[in-house]
């Protein structure tokens, strides 16, 4: 495969720009389910609390999983846990 420049872009460049896609869309989806969880909490739907709660600890496991930095951008996480 040709990269815009006109040089074969290598396989661990195309490797690393697949992380980066992944970790980008990771951080993401962290940060909607944060803003999501916030709402329901303002809102007192704990079973909505519960299901937001169980997606974001499964993202961040995901994150930890494969090294992600997935700080909050929105300025920290739903519960103030870090």
């Amino acid at each position: 495969m040709y990269s815009l420049f006109g040089s074969r872009s290598s396989p661990d460049l195309r490797e690393a720009e697949g992380r980066g896609e992944f970790a980008a869309r990771l951080r993401a989806r962290v940060d909607e389910v944060d803003a999501e969880l916030r709402i329901t909490r303002h809102a007192f739907d704990g079973q909505a609390v519960e299901i937001l709660s169980g997606r974001l600890e499964s993202l961040l496991r995901i994150a930890d999983r494969h090294g992600i930095d997935v700080r909050y951008a929105g300025g920290g996480p739903a519960d103030g846990a870090v």
